[in-house]
């Protein structure tokens, strides 16, 4: 299941369903599909993450695209707000720290991998919500946290 959503509306899609779309590509960046007795023609723009913009017959439209563990996060209230400034990362649950895989003055980009948290019985890669610099590292290897504890404080 995945789900793509534009800024009026969202739709939610089966994982096979891609692969029965027939499109004709015509171009580096451009498809074609006949469906009905009506051509459409899409020209992909750009992809910024899971960010997509394209023309469809000359219409601009911008879709974000979640996949199944998107929607999980979203469903657990997991999600961080992206356009927020982010100061520090929180511990998602309770659990144990097993790796740190950055030191303070690192730089870091978004979803660059930060520590490894188990938490029942599972290792939980926890990544960097934003770009930024490590000010601070407030746990160490083997140090048990508790939901919302203090992690990382960036600068």
């Amino acid at each position: 299941m995945f789900k793509v959503n534009t800024e009026n509306q969202s739709f939610e899609f089966a994982n096979d369903l891609l692969s029965d779309l027939e499109f004709k590509q015509t171009g580096p960046n451009t498809f074609s599909r006949i469906e009905g007795g009506e051509v459409y023609t899409l020209e992909l723009l750009d992809v910024k993450g899971k960010t997509v913009s394209v023309s469809i017959n000359g219409r601009k439209e911008t879709f974000q695209i979640q996949d199944d563990l998107d929607l999980l996060v979203d469903q657990l209230g997991l999600a961080v707000v992206s356009n927020e400034k982010v100061d520090s990362v929180e511990a998602p649950m309770p659990g144990l720290v097993l790796k740190m895989m950055v030191e303070v003055g690192d730089e870091v980009e978004e979803t660059q991998p930060l520590l490894i948290l188990e938490a029942m019985k599972m290792e939980n890669v926890i990544k960097s919500p934003a770009s930024g610099v490590i000010k601070s590292i407030d746990v160490k290897i083997g140090d048990p946290v508790e939901k919302k504890k203090v992690l990382i404080t960036f600068e």
